[in-house]
Formats: structure tokens, sequence, C-alpha cells
């Protein structure tokens, strides 16, 4: 879909919610996935600043295959991390997975995604603990209603969130992320950040896995 972010507020059949328990997704039994609860106001208007941004260009580039968009907000402790991709940039189909080796793929990519530590690696001197996650992808019965959305027009999408509590915020200075490596439908990462009061953009290619957020003092 169109650059960054959650350009559609994570919300595309309905409200998010954490994945369920069926056979292309892990039991819902992991620590990091807990109810949906309300942002601070702080972050909550810079990941709607950031929204903004994407839902702006939202209107050149639809639905891209081989894209991935990436969301970074942080504000005091708290940091947001939102994505939006086309499971084909994931798995490489859009569609209830059929044969063996795809629901073994659709569980697999589950355990990574609720997991967010082989996707996401952050600065180690930061100490970020994820303390919150949410999937919606609703062809693969993540979300809101499992099992019974169909992709529109062949097409189906990924939205989700991560929220990760920083003990030491001020030493996070850069994002390695770990699509490349865990897709080789993954071509193009696109990720806007506001961290330390500032805001920027940046796209990774192969073999790119470095988002860097600016200095911070």
């Amino acid at each position: 879909m169109a650059p960054m972010l959650v350009h559609r507020t994570l919300n595309p059949a309905g409200a998010v919610g954490s994945i369920p328990s069926s056979p292309t997704a892990l039991p819902q039994t992991s620590r990091h996935m807990t109810q949906p609860r309300p942002k601070r106001r702080g972050l909550h208007a810079l990941v709607m600043f950031l929204s903004c941004m994407a839902a702006a260009q939202a209107h050149q580039q639809a639905h891209v295959h081989g894209r991935i968009q990436l969301g970074v907000a942080l504000e005091g402790s708290e940091l947001v991390i939102d994505i939006h991709a086309p499971l084909e940039s994931l798995l490489g189909f859009e569609r209830q997975p059929r044969t063996p080796t795809e629901k073994a793929l659709a569980a697999d990519w589950s355990a990574r995604l609720r997991d967010g530590g082989t996707l996401l690696r952050l600065d180690p001197e930061a100490r970020c603990v994820l303390t919150h996650a949410e999937l919606s992808a609703p062809v693969l019965g993540w979300g809101s209603s499992p099992g019974h959305a169909t992709a529109q027009d062949g097409h189906a999408d990924l939205e989700g969130q991560w929220v990760f509590r920083c003990a030491q915020p001020s030493a996070l200075r850069r994002l390695n992320v770990g699509f490349f490596e865990a897709s080789a439908h993954a071509r193009v990462i696109e990720v806007q950040w506001a961290v330390g009061g500032k805001q920027g953009r940046q796209m990774l290619k192969r073999p790119q896995d470095v988002v860097n957020l600016g200095p911070r003092r």
C-alpha cells in the first residue's frame, strides 16, 4: 500500500485484535499479547501525525507487493511501531493457507510477528521490552473476525502494532529490521519515524536493514 505506517489506522476489516488460536496461528498464550488499551495523549498525537503523512500519499500508490511500511514513534519511555504490508510481501500469497507447507509458513509468521524480537531489533542500551502487540490479517483468521474474511480483489494485508517500554529511551538511535532475512518476497521497507522531537523518512532496499532514528542527546 502507500508509504509508511498505518495509513489506515490499523483497522482494515474492523477493530484490530490479538491473534486467535487457529490452524494457522499459534495459541494466544504469549505474555506480550494483551487487550487493546488507550494510548497516552502525547504518543497518540505522534502516531496520528505519522498516519496523516502516510494517508496523504496513499492516493498515489495502492497495494504493492514486496513493500512493507513501518511507522516508529517514541514518547517518553514508550515506543510504538506500526506495520502495514500486503501478505504477499511476507508469505508469498494472500489467501487462506491450503497446503501443509503454507499452513506451517503462516504459523511461523504468527510466531515471528507476535514475538517481534527477530523482526525488530532495537539498541540494547535502550533496554526496550515488548509489552503489547496487536495484529490483524482477517484472511488468515488473525483479528476481530477470524475465519470469515476473504481477500478483496485478490488482495489481503497485514496491519499491526507493537508497543515497547524502554528504560533508557535516550539511547535509542537505530532500529534493525529482519524482514529481508525472513522473507524472500520483501523488496522494499518504507519507514517513517518521530523520535526525540524530530521526524524522518527512510527507504530500505536489500541488503539494507538499519533505520537511523537521528542523533539523540
